[in-house]
């Protein structure tokens, strides 16, 4: 997720009952846990990719651990690049 955060950054994630483009979520993906931006959502799956990412994820619901709420206690920025990229 560079620039967003780098290795070694502390995270706090809390549990939504629903994700909106441009959060940072935390999910299980194979047997890894992934922390990538929710680009789309589609039909209920989630389309979530890192920022320095070329690979898109597909992603049920029931997957999604939370979102990222902190980085190293510091509240996340809004991102608002997804509007240009939200054409998957």
């Amino acid at each position: 997720m560079y620039p967003t955060f780098s290795d070694g950054d502390m995270i706090t994630i809390f549990r939504e009952s629903n994700y909106v483009v441009g959060d940072i979520l935390v999910f299980w993906y194979k047997k890894d846990l992934l922390v990538h931006r929710l680009l789309k959502i589609c039909d209920g799956i989630y389309l979530c990719q890192g920022d320095n990412s070329f690979r898109l994820e597909s992603v049920e619901k029931e997957f999604v651990i939370g979102k990222v709420e902190l980085i190293n206690s510091n509240p996340v920025q809004r991102w608002h690049r997804y509007r240009k990229t939200n054409e998957y």
